[in-house]
């Protein structure tokens, strides 16, 4: 029993020793392949900087929309634009929105997003290679949206209703005035003695009842269809591409190619060297 304390100490120094080998191998390795991480590297990153001297610069800027119907609803109307900017359907795009082609196609997209805890809103944000550009897209955007046929139809329908309700609210306070009137009247000519409520009562459901009509008068002015709610700001500098990051990444992404092809071609060499002493021995 008392033997094996120095053989697992025996085994642990062994251990950290070849640890210690075997990092220093990979130096090695590193030292001798220096040249191709090297290479990688900057193949890498001169490939980047080609690219963002080539790459287009995308300006993007954002503006608040007020809707008449759901915010899924708007998404699905702006999902055709979407859809034929991506598959750059410039005659079919001048159309829909009435601008020219030179500007049609100096739009990258168009996307919309809902803004949480505000109800009767949607954020659009539009990526475009001409930034003078962006004010004529949103108009000619929310003029798409208006004219849309399930809108008008929508909004007709509920124009309709709101109206109904309206209507029905104030004859229903003008025969409360009326109710109240005349009972007013009987209780100052003596006429009635006792009720079965109390008259106040009358009062506070009239309130109620000029509240609501306030409230759906408001609801049928706001129903005009899209309307801009926050104007979009005319970016100064692009969004993309992103110069430093793409840089970082593309220098980070050489080294670790860098790093594994040499590696690679250690091992290549030296199972070929173990190949070859195969075959002699």
């Amino acid at each position: 029993m008392e033997e094996k304390k120095p053989v697992k100490k025996e085994q642990e120094i062994v251990y950290y020793q070849e640890d210690e080998i075997d990092l220093y191998e990979l130096w090695l390795t590193l030292r001798k392949r220096w040249k191709v991480i090297a290479f990688t590297s900057i193949l890498f990153v001169f490939t980047t900087v080609v690219y963002i001297f080539i790459a287009k610069p995308v300006y993007t800027s954002s503006f608040f929309v007020r809707i008449p119907v759901s915010v899924e609803e708007t998404s699905s109307i702006i999902s055709d634009l979407s859809a034929n900017i991506q598959d750059k359907n410039y005659k079919k795009l001048k159309y829909l929105l009435k601008l020219p082609e030179d500007n049609i196609k100096n739009i990258v997209s168009i996307t919309p997003s809902k803004i949480k805890r505000k109800q009767g809103l949607i954020k659009v944000e539009i990526e475009v290679y001409k930034p003078s550009i962006i004010p004529d897209i949103s108009k000619s955007l929310v003029s798409y949206l208006n004219s849309n046929r399930y809108v008008k139809r929508k909004i007709e329908t509920e124009k309709k209703k709101l109206l109904i309700f309206i209507k029905e609210s104030k004859n229903k306070l003008q025969e409360m005035k009326k109710t109240k009137m005349l009972i007013y009247k009987e209780l100052r000519e003596g006429n009635i003695k006792t009720l079965g409520f109390n008259p106040l009562e009358l009062d506070t459901k009239i309130l109620n009842i000029q509240k609501e009509i306030a409230e759906l008068e408001i609801r049928l002015e706001n129903l005009k269809g899209f309307e801009i709610s926050v104007d979009p700001a005319i970016p100064e500098k692009p969004s993309k591409p992103k110069k430093k990051l793409i840089l970082a990444v593309s220098a980070a992404s050489g080294l670790f190619l860098g790093v594994f092809l040499a590696f690679f071609l250690e091992w290549i060499e030296n199972a070929g060297r173990r190949h070859k002493n195969n075959q002699t021995q």
